[in-house]
């Protein structure tokens, strides 16, 4: 089963890269990642952007919402996901590597 990751953000220049590596690092890579712009007003779409490049990571996707509460920004995502399976992470976490390989566990027991 594939599995998108929606991020939203806004203005998290400071801890987004900590997001992003905590994503790459993931025991079971996920086959898409939405980060939404809740409107930031610092540079974290540049961040974003330049990372995505540098680490050519071409299932990232750095999508602009406007101005919108988070709740708004995921439901964007989960729009803009072509996955059924969608994971929801805030941003300036250091999340455990196996995050994403457990939860897909479960959800594959729980479909038996």
């Amino acid at each position: 089963m594939s599995i998108s990751v929606i991020i939203p953000y806004y203005n998290e220049s400071e801890t987004i890269l900590l997001t992003l590596l905590s994503i790459e690092s993931q025991n079971h890579q996920p086959d898409e990642v939405l980060l939404i712009d809740s409107g930031s007003t610092d540079n974290t779409s540049d961040v974003i952007n330049k990372w995505i490049k540098k680490n050519e990571m071409s299932i990232y996707k750095n999508l602009y919402s406007g101005k919108m509460s988070p709740s708004s920004s995921i439901n964007k995502g989960i729009r803009a996901s072509k996955n059924k399976l969608i994971a929801y992470v805030d941003c300036g976490l250091e999340i455990p590597i196996n995050w994403l390989s457990s939860n897909y566990k479960l959800m594959k027991e729980d479909a038996r």
